[in-house]
C-alpha cells in the first residue's frame, strides 16, 4: 500500500502520509509509523501536531483537520474497523 501511495499514487504527498500514518497507528505498526514520522511526514508538510494526532482515537479532540484530511482519516478508520468503505 505504501508503495502505491508514495511512488505511484495520485494523492498529494501530505494526503498519502496522513493515510499511511493513520493506517500504521491503527494497526499497531510502531516501527513503520516511526519511519514515516522521522522524515517523510515532515517532508510532505505534516506538522508534528498533525502527526501525533494520527494516533488519537478521538479525532474530534485533536487538531483541526481540513474537511479533506478528516475524510481521509474517517475512511481509514472505517476500513480498519469494518473492512468496508461506505
Amino acid at each position: 500500500m505504501g508503495t502505491g501511495l508514495l511512488g505511484h499514487g495520485l494523492l498529494p504527498a501530505i494526503d498519502g502520509e496522513i493515510v499511511i500514518a493513520r493506517v500504521t497507528a491503527r494497526a499497531g505498526c510502531a516501527y513503520e509509523w516511526g519511519v514515516h514520522a522521522a522524515t517523510l511526514a515532515q517532508q510532505a508538510g505534516l506538522s508534528r501536531e498533525q502527526l501525533r494526532a494520527t494516533t488519537d482515537t478521538d479525532l474530534a479532540g485533536s487538531v483541526a483537520w481540513s474537511p479533506r484530511h478528516a475524510a481521509l482519516l474517517d475512511a481509514v478508520d472505517e476500513l480498519h474497523d469494518t473492512a468496508k468503505l461506505s
